[in-house]
């Protein structure tokens, strides 16, 4: 799955909320409190609920362009990206969302596409309105 959006602030704030949302799950998952430059190849496990935990790995962090990491569970193995680059005058920005999901097994592989096929529009939908918000959190900090 692949997303574009221009928002309305530059790269570096878009980062700055990324990140630090990432910062502080590493916190809750670990009791770490990294700095952004600690990132890149850092891995940790993180449990999602119950019965599902995952093993993630930061593979890029590139301060106010780019992060991306790795997600690996018994079912599947999950590569995301953010990659961010100014637009117009560097007061907005572009941002590429990209997903990848790789099934563990044939059977898992199926229910994946059943997923994105019945669910990926919700999931776009809901992706671009937590954007939307992060765009109407930066305005309203501008004021």
């Amino acid at each position: 799955m692949e997303i574009k959006q221009t928002l309305k602030m530059p790269p570096a704030a878009l980062y700055k909320q990324i990140i630090h949302s990432v910062l502080v799950d590493i916190n809750q998952q670990t009791g770490q409190a990294l700095r952004p430059d600690q990132l890149n190849g850092f891995s940790y496990r993180k449990r999602f609920n119950a019965q599902q935990e995952g093993q993630i790995t930061i593979t890029q962090n590139l301060i106010n362009q780019s992060y991306h990491y790795e997600t690996k569970t018994n079912r599947n193995h999950y590569e995301i990206g953010y990659d961010i680059t100014p637009a117009d005058d560097g007061q907005q920005s572009l941002l590429t969302y990209n997903e990848k999901v790789i099934a563990n097994r044939d059977s898992q592989q199926l229910n994946n596409w059943l997923s994105v096929t019945l669910l990926g529009w919700g999931r776009k939908h809901n992706f671009k309105k937590m954007l939307r918000a992060m765009e109407d959190h930066y305005q309203s900090e501008q004021v």
